[in-house]
């Protein structure tokens, strides 16, 4: 586990991680993703792990995708101007991805 890389990679931002969303939209630290987990939609960050060295996508309860299953699994949410949604429009989000966008 290499506490120094995680700090470099924070450190360097919104970089690519090397791999897509299930729509083939490059997927880079810091991403917003929606996951379906037991037929639920989950918003996820993707976030360096260091204690297994990749990216994954994680919440602060502890659901994580792997990196090696991020291309099946999520889809990136696309915000405007770059900026990151507020949480209440997360719902709008979400509800977005479940009608095929």
């Amino acid at each position: 586990m290499s506490w120094e890389k995680a700090k470099n990679l924070i450190q360097q931002g919104s970089i690519p991680i090397g791999t897509v969303d299930r729509k083939g939209n490059q997927l880079r630290q810091f991403d917003m993703v929606i996951v379906d987990i037991n037929s639920r939609k989950v918003n996820l960050e993707i976030l360096y792990q260091p204690e297994i060295d990749e990216f994954v996508a994680a919440d602060r309860h502890g659901i994580w995708v792997y990196y090696n299953d991020l291309s099946r699994a999520v889809l990136k949410v696309e915000h405007k101007n770059g900026l990151r949604p507020k949480q209440s429009d997360i719902g709008e989000l979400i509800e977005g991805y479940s009608h095929g966008n």
